[in-house]
């Protein structure tokens, strides 16, 4: 049994929260200038709904129309806060655009770790459904783990 000193909470990508609320703003940009949007003035833009002359819409840069028949832009805006509450990209997402940008979850990987993103933590029992706080880690590099205690176990 091995006990290891993992690479801290602020350098990993965590699974099931909104990268926004985790990753540095720096790795934000930087994943966005791969034309991956995270923040809401680069997923969302307002305006003049073509189907409704006169009136304001909010559109998602990649999912489409998220409200429309708006009297005035300043309204339209005020509905994205909300609207990213619910679609805010997670770890999972963005680690599966990175993947789908790169060209395989090694060049996501490695992209991520070049910024200082050391690996991913998600939620034990994931896979297997079970109820727990605990979590898993994959860190990108055998050499950003460090093994502080062995125990052997005599049969």
């Amino acid at each position: 049994i091995y006990t290891l000193d993992i690479p801290e909470k602020d350098v990993m990508l965590d699974w099931d929260k909104p990268v926004s609320e985790t990753l540095a703003p720096e790795v934000v940009s930087k994943i966005e200038a791969l034309d991956i949007p995270i923040k809401q003035e680069n997923l969302f833009i307002v305006k003049q709904d073509p189907l409704i002359p006169g009136t304001w819409g909010v559109y998602h840069k990649t999912a489409g129309n998220f409200g429309s028949g708006f009297k005035t832009k300043e309204e339209a805006q005020a509905l994205i806060p909300e609207i990213m509450k619910r679609v805010e990209p997670t770890g999972r997402k963005i680690y599966a655009a990175l993947t789908a940008k790169l060209g395989s979850a090694e060049k996501a990987s490695e992209y991520l770790n070049s910024l200082g993103i050391k690996g991913i933590n998600y939620p034990a029992g994931t896979i297997s459904g079970a109820k727990t706080s605990a979590r898993n880690y994959v860190i990108f590099e055998p050499e950003d783990i460090k093994i502080t205690a062995e125990e052997f176990l005599d049969k």
